[in-house]
């Protein structure tokens, strides 16, 4: 098949226009996440583990105390709590399931900005 300079100029214009739209939509502002956590915890009998993470929202225009950290572990999530030691320290107590070893996990974060 043949391709005609319009094929390619429309796939570029194409692909100019939607990093454009990403450029727009994430804008210059970045939370950093620390995960606190040890990648390995000695067992409990409770089975019960905090997972820690430290969220550095210092975004210009930050909307005071809009910061909120959600986790999600084997796809399900679960709103985290603020460290009274630390304002920047987010934990979860999480409830492994009986005969789990591991669990995957990652944050979410979210914010509102003026």
């Amino acid at each position: 098949m043949h391709k005609t300079p319009f094929t390619h100029a429309s796939r570029i214009i194409a692909g100019l226009a939607m990093l454009a739209a990403l450029l727009a939509f994430t804008g210059c502002a970045s939370i950093r996440i620390t995960n606190l956590t040890p990648d390995t915890v000695p067992a409990n009998p409770s089975q019960i583990y905090t997972v820690t993470a430290r969220v550095h929202d210092d975004i210009p225009n930050l909307v005071p105390d809009s910061t909120k950290v959600r986790i999600v572990i084997d796809g399900q999530s679960y709103p985290m709590t603020k460290n009274i030691a630390g304002s920047e320290i987010w934990e979860f107590d999480y409830q492994l399931p009986a005969g789990r070893t591991n669990a995957s996990y990652y944050f979410l974060v979210s914010c509102l900005v003026k």
